[in-house]
């Protein structure tokens, strides 16, 4: 049995709201560099994005403290599609850094830990399931067209390469009925938890 990390526990800053049920199939990894603490990144999703708390329900910051801003067992808001079935943990990375090896293991410490707690096989960066998702609508729809899923986005310019395949994609979009599919295309947004997924 994994030992449960030293989880700083903040769920209190979770405004009261109707939230969903969540039932964790998989993890989602994330990373910003944008924020190094939880009450930068608490502050950010509420009072920029008027969300009820901290849409991951675990962060890692750059002194290494995890914090916990949801329940698991409550929908988060990180990856829309997954929102009701995964843990959303994002890690604070200063990219193009050398990753920080008590970071990594914490990291990873806390990916088996949860995995564990929930019987979880899969873990996906934010990126592949941005595709997963895109790749569902577009099934809908009963377009031939799918995306690779995989995590294979290690930098910008790999993202660009698939970001501009996207644009693409969305021009030739004609229909008045894909308009939420054009709109989900447009929030594609590099977000490199890869950097984590090929380490942990």
């Amino acid at each position: 049995m994994i030992l449960p990390p030293k989880i700083i526990n903040r769920v209190d800053t979770l405004e009261e709201n109707i939230f969903r049920e969540n039932k964790p199939k998989y993890i989602i990894l994330h990373s910003t560099n944008k924020y190094k603490e939880f009450e930068e990144l608490l502050t950010h999703h509420k009072k920029d994005r008027l969300w009820a708390g901290m849409g991951y329900h675990l962060f890692l910051s750059k002194t290494n403290v995890l914090t916990q801003g949801r329940p698991f067992n409550i929908e988060g808001a990180h990856s829309i599609g997954f929102n009701t079935n995964s843990i959303g943990f994002c890690i604070q990375s200063d990219f193009g850094e050398k990753l920080n090896p008590e970071k990594v293991e914490i990291a990873k410490n806390v990916i088996k830990y949860v995995a564990e707690l929930y019987n979880i096989t899969k873990i996906m960066s934010h990126t592949e399931s941005q595709i997963k998702y895109v790749n569902s609508l577009i099934q809908k729809f009963g377009i031939e067209q799918k995306f690779e899923e995989d995590s294979s986005i290690r930098t910008r310019t790999d993202f660009e390469y698939l970001r501009n395949q996207m644009n693409f994609f969305t021009e030739n979009l004609k229909n008045p009925e894909h308009i939420d599919l054009k709109n989900t295309l447009k929030q594609f947004k590099f977000c490199p938890g890869e950097l984590f997924y090929q380490i942990v």
